[in-house]
């Protein structure tokens, strides 16, 4: 039988050249061989011990093989470790992982993470035991419960005190099974001042945009308008909510020979970042028309 095994490894191994193969191959004509003497042994002769030899030879065969396989396997495990031992280091945003009573199970923190508290601390704690505010933890606590429920990450933003002031962070939570979760904080303070700045930069904006007696309409590339201000209002005849998402050609400028000239216009404008005295009719919402001089300039950063 073990012959014929091996007759077949080997022909298997001619086919795909597999190492494997060849290996048991051998194994099975060892002990294949092994057996044959056996039938011609005496007790104690030294075919006897011969056919013990060769299929002890066998046996350390197979085990050398399981020790290679095992020794090749903890190498590629310790370079798969340290490679994501590498990339865990190069993160720059705290990760526990934690379980939905809030028992902590492993973490992970740079020296910018809200944790001040060692991890060889944390790791068994709960984390209600946290520095941060109780109000977050119930927070973080109420959004694993729906990522678990609703087997979709969740995401929550809260402000935590550090030494060079309020910091914003925000925390992505991932259900990694009924009771089991990931939760990646990120510092988003710089992002939230870049916010706030634009939504002050805008506002001041619009505040001038409010007060000056022109016409002031801002549109997108495709005509949709996005603003329109309270002269444009009183100019036009036609409210804010009227006109706001509708296409400014279509509304103001129904005539086509007129319309084709204003997109002529308006490709200019596109083309060379602004245009100035501009005359063209604009039709308001009673009918009649009135001639508008316009000036026009690029706004890339407003909404896009």
């Amino acid at each position: 039988f073990f012959i014929a095994a091996g007759a077949c490894l080997v022909i298997r191994y001619r086919r795909r050249a597999s190492k494997t193969d060849l290996l048991f191959a051998n194994q099975c004509f060892l002990l294949g061989g092994s057996g044959v003497l056996f039938a011609y042994s005496g007790l104690w002769d030294a075919t006897w011990w011969y056919w013990h030899l060769v299929r002890l030879l066998a046996y350390f065969v197979v085990l050398g093989y399981a020790f290679s396989v095992y020794y090749r396997l903890q190498e590629k495990l310790r370079g798969s470790e340290a490679r994501s031992r590498a990339l865990l280091n190069a993160i720059p945003d705290l990760i526990f992982r934690f379980q939905l009573d809030g028992t902590l199970l492993d973490f992970h923190s740079q020296d910018r993470s809200p944790f001040r508290t060692p991890p060889q601390m944390m790791v068994g704690a709960s984390i209600y035991g946290s520095p941060m505010p109780r109000e977050v933890i119930d927070q973080i606590m109420a959004a694993s419960r729906q990522a678990v429920k609703m087997g979709e990450p969740q995401t929550v933003e809260f402000a935590f005190p550090r030494p060079s002031g309020i910091h914003n962070y925000e925390a992505r939570i991932v259900a990694g099974g009924t009771k089991e979760l990931v939760a990646i904080v990120r510092d988003i303070t710089e992002r939230k001042q870049a916010e706030e700045a634009i939504q002050k930069r805008e506002a001041s904006f619009r505040a001038v945009l409010e007060t000056i007696p022109c016409l002031t309409v801002i549109t997108r590339r495709d005509h949709t308008i996005l603003y329109f201000n309270p002269a444009a209002e009183k100019i036009t005849g036609y409210a804010a909510e009227e006109v706001l998402g509708k296409n400014y050609l279509q509304i103001f400028v129904p005539d086509e020979t007129v319309r084709r000239k204003t997109q002529d216009q308006i490709d200019n404008l596109l083309a060379s970042g602004g245009v100035r005295g501009l005359e063209n009719p604009h039709q308001r919402k009673d009918g009649s028309q009135r001639w508008i001089v316009w000036n026009g300039h690029l706004l890339p950063d407003y909404q896009g």
